[in-house]
């Protein structure tokens, strides 16, 4: 739940970009979800909310850190925004989800992650959509804030809970 399934370690020795606060970065799909139809280009399939959230590491080397620690969100997109279209329509499902690491994060090694929820109407319930990355952020602002409200993840969703 916290990176996808088994995505901390799947992948055990990702690189980590550095990036500035304030700086736009963005999350896409790396493969097509099946090699026919609509489904031959790598997209986000299903319409729903976006969110992206940081970790700051309590070590140095983040190929150890797993996630358990506290997450802070960045951005959360509940409503239409200029980036959302009418996904019914095959050529219009999202390419890529940008976003702005807010200029007030203090510097440090994170997990990012991005995550898309599908509010599946069906009994199975909503379908989570996380991946993360490994960054290091770095700010010359001396006025660097203190990020909250601090949640864990997996915890931060219950079962029933509406949305907020």
């Amino acid at each position: 739940m916290v990176c996808g399934r088994n995505a901390t370690r799947a992948w055990n020795r990702p690189k980590t970009a550095r990036i500035r606060a304030g700086a736009k970065v963005g999350f896409a799909p790396g493969e097509p979800m099946l090699p026919a139809d609509d489904y031959d280009t790598p997209r986000i399939y299903h319409q729903g909310i976006a969110s992206a959230w940081l970790s700051k590491s309590p070590v140095d080397d983040l190929n150890t850190y797993r996630g358990d620690g506290d997450w802070f969100k960045i951005m959360s997109v509940l409503e239409p925004t200029e980036q959302s279209i009418d996904w019914a329509l095959p050529e219009n499902k999202k390419h890529q989800w940008n976003f702005t690491i807010p200029a007030t994060t203090p510097p440090g090694k994170y997990l990012l992650r991005f995550e898309h929820i599908y509010p599946n109407p069906g009994p199975l319930g909503a379908q989570f959509y996380p991946n993360c990355a490994h960054v290091e952020i770095f700010n010359e602002r001396t006025n660097v804030g203190q990020p909250g409200p601090l949640v864990k993840i997996p915890g931060v969703y219950v079962w029933g809970q509406p949305g907020e």
